[in-house]
């Protein structure tokens, strides 16, 4: 159980951690693409007309399903978080805030 509270804990801190737009970007395609991968699996076989499910599918959607929402959140938390550095520059006016989040966010 602690194993899965720690990888739900690590890919909610990996987009709050990297430096940079491109590494926001990079993380999210590194990572969501693979968990993207799995749902689809998911969701095909889930499709299929032959498809019963056994106990254990609430049980696997809660392993995969609980660390794919803690990266999403992660992810609008770091947007949200440029949103509001930039906004905040705007508001105090200051051209080297207004620089610094526009190259935090370019680069």
């Amino acid at each position: 159980m602690s194993e899965f509270v720690f990888v739900s804990v690590f890919l909610f801190l990996i987009p709050l951690c990297v430096p940079g737009r491109k590494g926001f970007w990079l993380s999210g395609l590194l990572i969501g693409t693979p968990i993207a991968c799995v749902w689809l699996l998911y969701f095909y076989q889930l499709s299929q007309p032959g498809y019963q499910s056994s106990p254990g599918t609430a049980l696997g959607l809660a392993i995969v399903g609980v660390p794919t929402c803690a990266f999403l959140f992660g992810l609008f938390a770091r947007y949200c978080r440029w949103l509001v550095q930039l906004k905040m520059a705007e508001r105090t006016g200051a051209p080297q805030a207004q620089k610094r989040t526009r190259d935090e966010i370019n680069t």
